[in-house]
C-alpha cells in the first residue's frame, strides 16, 4: 500500500523510483513481536548486500 503511494506520486511529478520490499515475518504465532529486532538481525543485512549490488 505504502509503495502505491510513492510510485503514484512519483509518476505524477515524472520522479524516477526504486521500491524494495521485504516480508517481515510469517503472519503466524511464529511472527517475533520484536520489529526492531527483525531490522537489526535481518533487514540491515539484506538491504545493505542490495544497495552494494545496486551502487556497483
Amino acid at each position: 500500500m505504502e509503495g502505491a503511494a510513492v510510485a503514484q506520486v512519483c509518476y505524477e511529478y515524472e520522479i524516477p523510483f526504486t521500491i524494495i520490499r521485504t516480508i517481515s515475518d510469517t503472519a503466524d504465532e511464529q511472527s517475533p513481536v520484536d520489529f526492531l529486532a527483525f531490522v537489526r538481525g535481518v533487514a540491515c543485512r539484506y538491504s545493505g548486500a542490495f544497495l552494494a549490488q545496486l551502487a556497483d
